[in-house]
């Protein structure tokens, strides 16, 4: 009786009549998936890997750490093959002594442009992307208006930059963000909603490892996915994997990748109407494979 329930069911899934269960969970999205990639280096040691993975999670968009000490070329080779699966590579960095000390900031801005104009049209960044965190400076606590004031020059230039070169300008904000403001040369207003309107899309570091409820991913999101709306830009919603010691709440490191998988679909089903919605980000690639 045993192989004959097996034989009946081998013949149910051949025909299409049954689909075969999934061993885990999938994320279900037809908006972007992005990751971060901060260690530069694995690009030039892992790459098989790394793109074996990135298709694997259906990712569309790597954000890529600048790293000067790596050969041209080898951004080229690799930004070349993302390109000829559809993934698209962002030039990132970021740090929070920009605020401070803007010669770091000028001098990736510098090494992007040249690297354009070196490159063929496959090899090249498909945008910048900055995770900058001022509010890690010291200047944030001793010098507040000051620290968020330099923050605005470096997100302008960064904009007009990327407009220049023709690529997308994208910024990681804490969801927080909406609860300052700023009153300077840019004028009154909050800051979150200003750093909307002075990017392509915003990615928000939504951290928490679930969906629902008070202080849950929707919640946190929901301010400034209806800012988005109303000026016509978009927010993509970033998620942790690393371990944190800020919290067990923070964090999917102990979750595994069903449970990410599944809150990341309520997420979605939440903002799936809302043209704002720019899909989610997993911060980052090497702790999310871990999973």
């Amino acid at each position: 009786m045993k192989k004959l329930l097996c034989t009946l069911l081998s013949v149910l899934l051949s025909l299409g009549v049954l689909t075969a269960m999934p061993a885990t969970s999938q994320a279900i999205t037809s908006k972007p998936v992005a990751t971060w990639l901060w260690d530069t280096a694995s690009i030039t040691t892992k790459e098989a890997e790394i793109f074996n993975f990135l298709t694997e999670k259906n990712v569309t968009d790597v954000y890529l750490q600048i790293n000067s000490s790596i050969a041209v070329s080898k951004y080229q080779s690799f930004i070349a093959k993302a390109s000829s699966l559809g993934i698209s590579v962002h030039a990132l960095d970021g740090a929070p002594r920009w605020v401070e000390n803007t010669t770091a900031f000028n001098n990736y801005l510098n090494w992007v442009k040249s690297y354009q104009a070196a490159s063929q049209p496959h090899q090249r960044f498909a945008g910048l992307h900055l995770d900058v965190e001022p509010y890690l400076s010291t200047t944030w606590n001793s010098k507040r208006a000051t620290a968020i004031l330099n923050y605005q020059k470096i997100i302008s230039t960064a904009y007009t930059t990327a407009k220049s070169l023709q690529i997308s300008f994208g910024a990681d904000i804490p969801f927080w963000f909406d609860e300052h403001t700023y009153k300077n040369t840019y004028g009154t207003g909050n800051l979150a909603e200003w750093i909307i309107m002075n990017t392509d899309f915003v990615t928000i570091m939504a951290y928490r490892n679930f969906a629902q409820g008070p202080n849950g991913i929707i919640q946190h999101a929901q301010q400034e996915i209806q800012s988005a709306a109303l000026h016509g830009k978009r927010v993509q919603i970033g998620v942790e994997t690393m371990q944190s010691s800020e919290g067990d709440y923070l964090s999917f490191y102990q979750h595994g990748q069903n449970k990410l998988n599944n809150e990341l679909n309520l997420v979605q089903e939440a903002f799936q109407q809302t043209g704002s919605y720019y899909g989610h980000a997993v911060h980052h690639m090497w702790s999310w494979k871990e999973l």
